[in-house]
């Protein structure tokens, strides 16, 4: 003798089988997504200003990075004039570069014969001035 099978599946939570299960169910989840949406809104806050604050320092620090702190010129035929970009204001001993405002105590000795190696890689210059524009037009400081 066989014995009749029985097919029906029963699920371990319910699953709703009548309008007002389903009714019941999508408020239940609904709920419980919005439950959850403002646990997270609570537990993680963005502070967009500090965002924003950590991110022009770092544009800042790229940029200053970035800087040959000098500018070579052509003055005439076969002559080349090299400026250096750090001043010392009046009464003060700190150097800063008047392009990227880096401080420097002793800008000597901090950039050793960079204008002697740009002078030997005008090359090596023209990419540093590239890099140095771009990162300024990026930072919104050019037009």
């Amino acid at each position: 003798m066989q014995r009749a099978v029985n097919s029906s599946i029963s699920l371990p939570f319910g699953f709703p089988e009548t309008w007002w299960q389903w009714l019941l169910w999508a408020i239940g989840s609904i709920c419980t997504l919005l439950l959850a949406i403002v646990a997270i809104r609570f537990t993680i806050s963005l502070d967009l200003n500090a965002l924003l604050k950590a991110r022009r320092e770092r544009q800042i620090s790229r940029i200053q990075n970035a800087c040959p702190h000098l500018s070579i010129d052509h003055v005439g035929v076969k002559t080349i004039r090299v400026t250096d970009s750090f001043y010392s204001p009046p009464g003060t001993v700190m150097s800063f570069c008047s392009r990227c405002q880096v401080p420097s105590w002793n800008p000597e000795r901090e950039y050793p014969g960079r204008a002697e190696y740009y002078l030997a890689n005008i090359d090596a210059y023209l990419e540093a001035e590239k890099a140095f524009s771009k990162l300024l037009k990026k930072a919104g400081y050019t037009n």
